[in-house]
């Protein structure tokens, strides 16, 4: 039971787009630290927060070929082989970074809140949701089209601010 002013919705329909960063053999674009531009993995996103080591870097050619996935500050990624459904938001000091192998999702942010949306993604309601909604047999996988169908309970923007900000106190 949801209370009155909420609606239940889905990731494709609070967010302006869900997509997934190189796929590719990104490893082609990969030059040293000093050379590039950062590029996200898996091993970069932590419930919650940015894991701020283990890099990989992107030529600046490279990461011009791919500007589909250059991630904006909101951005919400998602893990999707290892640990799906872990999920952070990109801070201003990642704006600009390109992502590999991981769920961008872009909210609308008329409609919800990047914090709110990763809270949720990497709640218990979230991950069950990620868990029924996985492929593969070995190791679980999480696609675009996956995630664009996690439903979300959504209150109005107010009071997701006020969940968001008490949850990440808590955190």
């Amino acid at each position: 039971m949801l209370p009155e002013d909420w609606k239940k919705r889905s990731v494709a329909e609070v967010c302006r787009s869900v997509s997934v960063g190189v796929v590719i053999k990104p490893s082609q674009y990969y030059v040293s630290a000093s050379e590039g531009i950062k590029a996200f993995r898996s091993a970069n996103v932590k419930e919650g927060q940015v894991n701020n080591s283990d890099w990989v870097y992107f030529s600046h050619k490279g990461h011009n070929e791919n500007k589909k996935s250059e991630l904006k500050t909101g951005d919400v990624l998602v893990v999707r082989t290892g640990y799906p459904g872990t999920a952070c938001v990109v801070t201003p000091q990642y704006a600009g970074c390109n992502a590999i192998d991981i769920v961008i999702a872009r909210p609308d942010i008329q409609k919800i809140i990047p914090t709110y949306l990763c809270l949720f993604t990497n709640s218990e309601y979230g991950k069950s949701q990620v868990a029924n909604l996985q492929g593969g047999m070995a190791q679980k996988h999480l696609n675009v089209g996956a995630y664009q169908q996690v439903e979300i309970p959504l209150p109005p923007l107010p009071e997701q601010k006020k969940i968001a900000a008490i949850l990440s106190t808590w955190d």
